[in-house]
């Protein structure tokens, strides 16, 4: 690996909060955003294939990896603030933004915020609050995603995996993936160490208890649809078409893309493909 691929981990304190990010390559800027229980290390074989074209940033969001982990801010608004300054205090602006699961809310409240400094958006294997995630909650197509109420349970979500974060994440990361092997257990091991840091399950399900204020957050932003060039992709095996038709009620201009062979975990399960569609995506 040459220098430019290599990524190193820095330190930035932004939105009063210190944010944890790795960083690599040279060129126009990739921000990308992860999903829950993961940090950016969900990035680290993606960043390396990116790094020859472009600057890849993948922060830890607040409440997960090694950031701070505080009671509050978890609304994707504040999130998305927070990565922003990120990029403003590294000395960038416009910027081309990743998110994936819950990192998919923070990555539309970024672009909605900031319209202007988003060249283009993409979005995998989530919904939106107040946009349409809420009806998936009870459809029969959509099995799996129990654990969003779950995790909304104050004090007893946290009270019954504390001490079993391996037992636990294992079995919900497994589930959601159509090849369970492309999980590996080094990974699940670095999650779910992560996990038992102090605060990280608050924090973690703080995202799931904010969606009602994202909800309202959401259909005021929707309000203006996003004028830049939007790459929505799903797992056949997992969400499919929804990602590209919940971000069609808030941007203009949507490719859609469902990954074959694939469940939830998009570039664990099919990286040579998910690079591809993103250096085509980013050439455009």
């Amino acid at each position: 690996m040459n220098q430019q691929t290599t990524i190193t981990h820095h330190s930035a304190y932004v939105n009063g909060i210190r944010l944890r990010y790795a960083i690599c390559g040279a060129g126009p800027v990739v921000v990308l955003i992860h999903g829950f229980p993961q940090s950016s290390h969900a990035w680290h074989k993606l960043m390396p294939l990116l790094a020859s074209h472009y600057t890849v940033i993948a922060p830890d969001m607040r409440g997960a990896g090694n950031s701070d982990k505080p009671g509050y801010g978890y609304d994707k608004c504040t999130m998305a603030k927070d990565i922003n300054e990120l990029v403003h205090q590294l000395g960038f602006e416009k910027v081309r933004i990743v998110g994936h699961d819950i990192g998919m809310m923070v990555a539309y409240a970024y672009a909605a915020n900031y319209p202007d400094e988003v060249e283009q958006l993409v979005v995998m294997e989530a919904s939106l609050p107040g946009l349409g995630l809420e009806m998936l909650w009870d459809n029969a197509a959509f099995p799996k995603l129990w654990h969003f109420g779950f995790f909304r349970a104050s004090g007893v979500a946290e009270a019954l995996i504390t001490g079993r974060e391996h037992i636990f994440f294992s079995y919900a990361m497994k589930e959601l993936a159509y090849d369970p092997s492309a999980i590996s257990e080094s990974d699940i091991a670095i999650y779910s160490q992560i996990m038992a840091a102090p605060g990280a399950l608050q924090g973690g399900f703080g995202y799931y208890r904010a969606m009602d204020l994202d909800a309202q957050h959401n259909q005021e932003l929707a309000k203006t649809k996003l004028r830049m060039p939007v790459l929505a992709i799903g797992g056949k095996f997992s969400t499919g078409t929804e990602v590209g038709r919940v971000m069609e009620q808030v941007a203009e201009n949507v490719q859609t893309v469902v990954m074959e062979r694939c469940g939830h975990w998009i570039v664990e399960e099919q990286l040579e493909a998910a690079t591809e569609l993103l250096s085509k995506f980013f050439q455009r």
